[in-house]
């Protein structure tokens, strides 16, 4: 990394806005955020000061100044998140531990609408976008979340609200391009039907392409999407609001790897000293279709009281070259609040979950059962009791039946304390459950690991492929989380400087794992692993002047195996920091810079890195703007995460820039 270049990057960004004084939209009072509403902890509308659980919102501002172009970048920032991109689409996200490709503790919504999928217990954060403008808040709860939103919400919660129909009239374009996105666009329209109802159509179009290094090597790997969708809202009455969506979303992604000198090289070549493996080509090809809808209806029943019917749709096909996925989900969920006296307000809810799929095997993957259905009912109910001026008690708990491990319940108890206007303090004890996936139950995976023996034909190691057969376990019981957690949150120098600070301690128990039996080509999964994790998450927003404002976020986390199982390993950085910038240079030209540092991942071999963006974003007029970005200015490439489910190839992310263009008529 090139520190002198970072620090002055940092100097010219920060030292001449602390002489501003000029009044600009950078200086915005930071109560406006501090009192945000948010829905993702009690169910119904609390602002951030107030809230018992580390949250964190991801405003469609934050995502303009930190120059994001999907979801799952756009949550680098949020404290208490490891986000690495493991190649040109697939990424690895986790709240607190546990990472991998498809991190199976983190719940992720749409719109009440759950995209954690059934079969591997995971998010394909690839078919996770949209027109990024169309983002009213990203909720963000570290910690878990399952007395609302159920199984597992066992590390965190993200939850996606998009804009109304109403909240997004006329016609907005998006076009760009960049050194790895080739192409991107985004046309929405919203429109006024009548006096009561809106609607808004989008269409959004991405074309990548990146060269990463694998061993010296280039991988070209190349991925498209084209995403559309239809909102309306209605506004029946006063009191009254039906909403109905339609989303459909391809992706198609190739793969191309020339690779020499594997690790694994193909027989007899590597028992010959000074003979090299041959050259490897392969090409693979992947795609993914969704298509979901989902209607809702809110209905306010008097002042205090009111209740939220939704139900949707989903529908994934899923295929590449190892295992394919038609699946169909079905959703009905009903929650009903009410304010029983001055001090007692209660909110329940009903959900039913019907979820069906087909499988197709392949050579390497296999499965029992190719089609299967499950159904889960849940029911929860939350409470919360104003103490006094000052002190808050939440108690709730969630009643579920899957068709895994039966009945599952899954308490919590939140407590506020109001010391001022300006500060709060809260702490929690909750139970979360992660239940099995349909992989943990049927899977049969032949896989072929690398098994290092004496050369018998000159001195030295050989390294060998050794094949072995995964089993699932249907016997399985959930992996448990029993999570306490304490945070304080205040307010400076008329709000103008905000700190969130949280400490938590996670006991996992029945953790799942993979372990060889006596027959060492047999490798079942066992649920008798422990863990625990500890660690401190830190978040200030300062207002430096009128027109500088700097955020930065730390965390340091730490986790220990007690059992001291080998085959349990935590592929999560012990130090993560971000530090951002965001300063007006003139009346409507912003410079934005944010610097990233992620420790060592030991387990996979990834150093550390420091990776520094920085764009430029100038507003045209009050119509249309024009930006310019640069990713990883300090670094020509560098490894962020090894995707080890499928293979074991590490991908480096490259240094890139991006022009994009907006304009609003």
């Amino acid at each position: 990394m090139n520190v002198t270049l970072l620090t002055l990057l940092l100097l010219i960004n920060i030292s001449p806005a602390l002489l501003a004084s000029e009044a600009n939209e950078l200086s915005l009072s930071l109560d406006k955020l501090f009192n945000l509403k948010v829905t993702s902890v009690s169910g119904t509308e609390m602002s951030i000061k107030e809230s018992p659980a580390a949250i964190y919102v991801i405003t469609p501002e934050d995502m303009r100044a930190q120059g994001h172009l999907t979801v799952a970048d756009a949550l680098r920032n949020v404290p208490g998140f490891h986000v690495a991109q493991i190649n040109s689409s697939t990424w690895a996200i986790t709240s607190r531990g546990f990472n991998s490709r498809f991190a199976n503790k983190l719940l992720v919504l749409i719109d009440g609408r759950s995209v954690y999928t059934p079969l591997f217990s995971g998010v394909y954060w690839d078919a996770q976008d949209m027109v990024l403008e169309d983002i009213d808040r990203i909720e963000v709860i570290r910690g878990p979340g399952a007395t609302l939103w159920g199984a597992n919400a066992v590390n965190g919660v993200i939850n996606i609200v998009t804009k109304s129909a109403r909240d997004s009239l006329g016609t907005f374009l998006k076009l760009g391009t960049g050194s790895h996105e080739k192409a991107f666009t985004s046309l929405r329209h919203g429109e006024q039907i009548n006096d009561d109802t809106f609607y808004r159509l989008w269409v959004k179009y991405v074309d990548r392409d990146a060269s990463e290094k694998f061993h010296g090597e280039d991988v070209s790997h190349a991925w498209d999407v084209i995403q559309g969708g239809l909102r309306i809202d209605s506004y029946l009455t006063a009191v009254d609001t039906l909403s109905w969506q339609y989303n459909v979303t391809s992706i198609n992604l190739i793969n191309t790897y020339n690779l020499k000198n594997p690790d694994a090289p193909s027989l007899p070549f590597s028992l010959i000293p000074g003979v090299s493996a041959p050259l490897i080509a392969e090409h693979s090809h992947e795609y993914k279709i969704n298509q979901n809808t989902l209607l809702s209806w809110d209905k306010s029943l008097t002042s205090t009281s009111g209740f939220k019917l939704k139900a949707y749709y989903d529908f994934t096909r899923y295929a590449n070259e190892i295992i394919s996925e038609d699946r169909h989900t079905i959703d009905v969920d009903f929650r009903h609040w009410l304010d029983l006296n001055s001090t007692h307000s209660l909110i329940y809810g009903f959900n039913f979950n019907s979820t069906r799929d087909k499988i197709t095997p392949s050579i390497t993957v296999n499965i029992n059962h190719m089609k299967r259905q499950d159904l889960t009912y849940s029911a929860f109910i939350q409470n919360t009791t104003k103490l006094n001026d000052y002190l808050s008690l939440m108690i709730g708990s969630k009643f579920e039946h899957n068709n895994y491990t039966g009945v599952e319940i899954q308490p919590s108890i939140r407590m506020t304390y109001n010391y001022s206007d300006d500060t709060s303090m809260w702490a929690s004890w909750s139970r979360a459950i992660r239940r099995p996936s349909r992989t943990d139950d049927d899977l049969i995976f032949n896989e072929t690991f690398d098994q290092t023996i004496p050369n018998p034909f000159a001195p030295g190691n050989v390294t060998l492929p050794f094949s072995a057969t995964i089993l699932g376990d249907p016997k399985q019981n959930s992996e448990e989380l029993l999570a306490y957690e304490a945070g304080i949150r205040t307010a400076l120098w008329g709000q103008k400087l905000t700190l969130d600070l949280v400490t938590f301690y996670n006991d996992y128990s029945q953790l799942s794992t993979f372990e060889p039996g006596s027959d060492p080509s047999l490798v079942t999964r066992r649920d008798d692993s422990h863990a625990d994790a500890y660690g401190i998450e830190f978040s200030l927003k300062f207002l430096a002047s009128q027109d500088l404002n700097i955020i930065a976020n730390y965390t340091w986390f730490k986790m220990q195996f007690p059992n001291g199982s080998a085959a349990t390993v935590d592929d999560t950085p012990q130090h993560l920091f971000n530090f951002q910038t965001n300063y007006q240079l003139y009346k409507n030209l912003n410079w934005h810079t944010v610097v990233y540092y992620t420790d060592v991942i030991a387990s996979q071999e990834i150093p550390s890195y420091i990776r520094v963006d920085s764009g430029l974003v100038w507003e045209i007029d009050q119509h249309s703007s024009l930006a310019v970005w640069g990713k990883n200015l300090t670094d020509p490439q560098h490894p962020e995460y090894n995707d080890t489910i499928f293979n074991s190839f590490t991908y480096e992310i490259s240094r890139s820039f991006f022009i994009e263009y907006n304009y609003n008529f």
